[in-house]
């Protein structure tokens, strides 16, 4: 009899360990990151593999050059369903009574912002993000290729002798989640650093 308690024990031990163990994966409570040779990362159960660059930086950018070299995309062939978000951050450069200033911006779309962007009108703002079809919009399971950005360049109509003798940067970071889980992840941060418009 004790030997039947003793066993009744361990087997209700095990059951709870694994059931716990299941939901943490499930919800996304525990996660791994892997890098794969092909460039493909994944991230528990989520699987993105992302494309794009910018130019190589050059000493001197001119308004109005595009700053991409190859289209950013993502292709999801994740097994579970998950979201997407980006953000675009910049240096805008301006000019009040000869005195500069330097800031670094998130790009939101807005009427008179120092950069011209094109990119998949799916996107909405809110909040310093760009959501793939709004904050609460779920990708499916291997939903494929997912258009991000395709041209970023100064505004010359803004982007004028402010910026002589300055550095900008310019970088695009790329989140995604699980669509259970609260916790975004950055799945890649692209880099563009230059000297100045001429």
């Amino acid at each position: 009899m004790k030997n039947k308690t003793i066993f009744v024990s361990i087997f209700s031990l095990v059951l709870i360990i694994f059931s716990l163990v299941t939901i943490g994966v499930t919800y996304g409570w525990f996660s791994m990151l892997i890098t794969f040779p092909a460039g493909q990362v994944g991230l528990g159960d989520l699987r993105f593999e992302p494309t794009g660059a910018f130019q190589e930086n050059s000493l001197i950018l001119v308004p109005s050059e595009d700053l991409v070299d190859t289209p950013f995309t993502l292709t999801n062939n994740s097994t579970i369903t998950s979201q997407l978000r980006f953000k675009i951050t910049y240096t805008k450069i301006t000019s009040v009574n000869d005195v500069l200033t330097i800031q670094s911006i998130n790009y939101s779309g807005a009427e008179l912002e120092h950069i011209n962007v094109v990119m998949n009108p799916l996107f909405e703002y809110v909040d310093g993000y760009w959501y793939y079809n709004g904050v609460s919009y779920v990708l499916p399971i291997n939903s494929g290729i997912i258009d991000i950005l395709s041209s970023l360049s100064y505004n010359g109509a803004y982007a004028g002798i402010d910026y002589s003798t300055q550095s900008v940067n310019v970088t695009l970071k790329i989140e995604i989640k699980q669509a259970d889980n609260v916790t975004w992840e950055e799945l890649v941060d692209y880099n563009f650093s230059s000297g100045y418009p001429e």
